[in-house]
């Protein structure tokens, strides 16, 4: 259980570092804390994941609008479809003033594995991945757009009345199942805009083969490696294994939602930094910090 309020202001930074400055952004926020039953990484995956198409939607700059506000099941039955319970939610809505969603592209949007990007600039799975975590919290979201005017996306995830004393926003909750490639994506761009608000240089990608190539070409000394056990076409542990040839100096952070039993056949260093999903952005930034800091210590 969570604010998520008090989340989407935490992420509110990392947000605006991840659009570029000809796109406005306009948060805003209800005045008391909303409190919904969803794990903290699930609802800043929400959050990137619009943001980042709201971004892509509007090439030639344009405006943002993000607010998270309670909502009465009076105002909820204006725009929930019949078969949907109208009760107390929270609503979050992403608007944006980019080229609009065509009436036969809406009907797919949230299918996995589709998406109207450029091969290799998105998996197409985000949206389908932002469904599945709010379906799966008995939530709703609801899509309007006019070509060439916009997109409107309204996320409702039932309101709890308080927080439970003693619950931690930052410690997710236990997974069922292993995380898919869309939380790959999903998750570089959200790290990655931690690491620059953060004052770290960083180059991001869900591919291994342009891991390998940037490393490559880089003039720069590469610092950190942080990746995936498991990579398109590559395990996460052979990139590493590569890299670390190169380069012996480098630190590696691997991210995996296997459990103890599975990422341990993987025949990690026995020293090896491990993130286990779903993991807080607090978390991740606190392995980097902890690694650099003793490289620079030793």
């Amino acid at each position: 259980m969570l604010d998520a309020i008090k989340v989407t202001k935490d992420m509110q930074k990392i947000l605006r570092r991840l659009i570029p400055e000809d796109i406005e952004f306009d948060l805003r926020f209800a005045e008391d804390p909303v409190f919904v039953n969803l794990n903290r990484t699930a609802f800043e995956q929400i959050l990137i994941n619009f943001t980042t198409n709201a971004r892509d939607a509007m090439p030639d700059g344009g405006k943002i609008a993000l607010a998270v506000n309670a909502c009465s099941p009076e105002e909820a039955a204006q725009y929930l479809p019949d078969h949907i319970e109208a009760r107390p939610y929270m609503m979050l809505s992403f608007q944006d003033t980019g080229m609009g969603i065509d009436a036969k592209t809406q009907e797919r949007i949230f299918e996995p594995f589709f998406t109207t990007k450029d091969t290799g600039k998105g998996t197409g799975q985000g949206l389908s991945t932002v469904y599945g975590i709010v379906r799966q919290a008995n939530g709703h979201i609801e899509l309007t757009s006019d070509i060439g005017k916009g997109t409107l996306f309204r996320i409702f995830l039932p309101k709890v009345a308080s927080k439970s004393q003693g619950e931690d926003d930052d410690e997710p909750l236990t997974p069922t199942e292993n995380l898919s490639s869309s939380e790959r994506e999903t998750m570089c761009d959200c790290i990655s805009g931690l690491l620059v608000y953060h004052n770290y240089e960083v180059f991001s990608t869900n591919l291994a083969e342009d891991a390998l190539e940037f490393f490559d070409e880089s003039n720069s000394k590469i610092e950190l490696l942080i990746t995936d056990l498991i990579l398109p076409k590559m395990r996460g542990s052979e990139l590493a294994e590569r890299l670390l040839k190169k380069n012996p100096d480098m630190k590696v952070i691997y991210m995996t939602g296997y459990s103890e039993e599975v990422f341990s056949q993987f025949n990690l260093p026995e020293d090896a930094t491990v993130l286990k999903k779903p993991f807080s952005l607090k978390g991740a930034l606190s392995a980097v910090q902890s690694l650099l800091k003793k490289e620079s210590n030793s």
